[in-house]
């Protein structure tokens, strides 16, 4: 399910930090309940209005894009017009539709809508999460890949209209061999949501994207010549689909309110460019840094930029102020961490800074720090690599050494307790308030 206008992370810590931080990455425009503000959608509307009564049955049959709002929610009322122009454009397509969580809390309730708006896409029946972005242009994109074959087809001619769609674009080149196209598709079909796939047998597209072998496939993020990268590596889904999936985001591009979420629900880290727009020659510069670096460093990080004056709230969180930019700071948004350091000015001090995020050198900040946070990762990790019946396993074992706890402290067992060790913070809750309040040892009770 979605957060506003992302996915959050599986992180438990993660989702709390990373739901403050989005808010601040939104700003307050989109957060505006005014109502005088109220959008009136137009008599012919092509949005479809479902309710509890017709929710099973509309559904369960074609292509179905939904929208779980609520009436007061400013990020739902930003989201109506372009609602409603995308299903114009989508007519015949995609069913667009939305429904009222506040009128049909049970359908709501039924699908895990945890915040609005909260978009999902329906496919006989069958929900997935939308990974769009949430301007016009990007849902008939998103509704056109889903609803169509997962790896179309290109050539020389229409190239530009392939790479014109929003979004990482991946041409295949194959070589014949079923085998090797049935790896495409499948990777094709896991990232359906995400990017475009198109398979191509014209030469002059092997020359322009300088493919010396087949089968070849050919990362398409942007327009300049850097923005495009061939695959190099071995010929099946797990190698391909990594290197897809460090690929799905621009080479460099502006963190805004359509593409935040993205950036958030990756598993990459994201270095972001932090700059003052009023500073000129200040800010080409670091942004040709960034650029550089970025091309070097593709698929081991995602690289954004973003306005550090307008979001200053949000980059208050990295510890830095308007004196302190232009910036590099590598944020972790999914355990709530970042790393940073000031004295970054050359291209060479950015990359041996990064380098030394990734090879665990640099001191890591934020509020995903500290002992709570550290044992909560651990245990997320632990309990991803358990098989549920051990997961049960365990959380009766966890009961079972609670209520063995709990008999020891309620008993008078004549034994010592047990202190706590000196890494936990101090509980105040329990702490005993007078020396006549605590435990009595064995030993006194003797010579009383």
């Amino acid at each position: 399910s979605t957060w506003g206008y992302f996915s959050p992370p599986d992180s438990m810590l993660g989702r709390v930090v990373v739901a403050i931080a989005l808010c601040a990455v939104l700003g307050a425009p989109a957060l505006a309940h005014d109502d005088e503000d109220v959008y009136t959608p137009p008599a012919d509307s092509h949005v479809v209005d479902l309710t509890s009564d017709n929710f099973k049955f509309r559904v369960m049959e074609g292509h179905w894009l939904v929208k779980f709002y609520a009436p007061w929610c400013g990020h739902c009322k930003h989201l109506a017009p372009i609602w409603d122009e995308a299903a114009k454009e989508l007519d015949g397509k995609m069913n667009i539709a939305k429904i009222d969580c506040t009128v049909h809390s049970d359908v709501c309730n039924a699908y895990g809508v945890r915040g609005y708006p909260t978009l999902k896409y329906f496919r006989s029946g069958v929900p997935r999460e939308y990974r769009g972005g949430r301007t016009a242009e990007s849902i008939v994109a998103y509704s056109t890949r889903v609803t169509g074959p997962a790896v179309g087809d290109v050539t020389a001619a229409t190239l530009k209209t392939f790479t014109s769609v929003p979004g990482s674009k991946f041409v295949y080149f194959g070589a014949g061999v079923i085998a090797q196209d049935d790896v495409v598709m499948n990777v094709a079909e896991r990232f359906i949501d995400s990017a475009s796939f198109a398979m191509s047998g014209d030469e002059s597209l092997t020359s322009k994207f300088a493919v010396t072998a087949r089968p070849g496939l050919v990362a398409v993020r942007g327009d300049s010549k850097e923005d495009v990268e061939v695959y190099v590596g071995e010929w099946n889904s797990d190698e391909i689909g990594a290197w897809v999936a460090a690929r799905l985001l621009p080479v460099l591009a502006e963190m805004t309110q359509s593409n935040a979420g993205d950036y958030m629900a990756s598993e990459l880290q994201t270095v972001l460019t932090i700059v003052d727009p009023s500073a000129g020659t200040g800010k080409s510069r670091a942004l040709k840094i960034a650029r550089d670096v970025a091309v070097a460093l593709q698929g081991r990080f995602n690289f954004a930029w973003i306005d550090g004056l307008r979001l200053s709230d949000f980059v208050e969180q990295f510890e830095l102020t308007a004196a302190d930019l232009p910036q590099t700071v590598v944020w972790n948004s999914k355990d709530a961490l970042f790393y940073n350091n000031k004295s970054i000015q050359s291209k060479a001090d950015v990359l041996a800074f990064l380098d030394s995020v990734l090879a665990g050198n640099v001191e890591a900040r934020g509020e995903g720090r500290g002992f709570v946070a550290d044992t909560l990762r651990w245990l997320e990790n632990v309990m991803s690599t358990m098989s549920p019946l051990w997961m049960v396993a365990i959380i009766l074992a966890s009961f079972a050494a609670c209520g063995g706890c709990i008999y020891c402290v309620l008993s008078d067992s004549g034994e010592e307790p047990i202190a706590a060790p000196s890494t936990l913070p101090e509980h105040h809750g329990t702490k005993p308030k007078s020396a006549a309040e605590k435990p009595v040892s064995a030993e006194e009770k003797k010579n009383q």
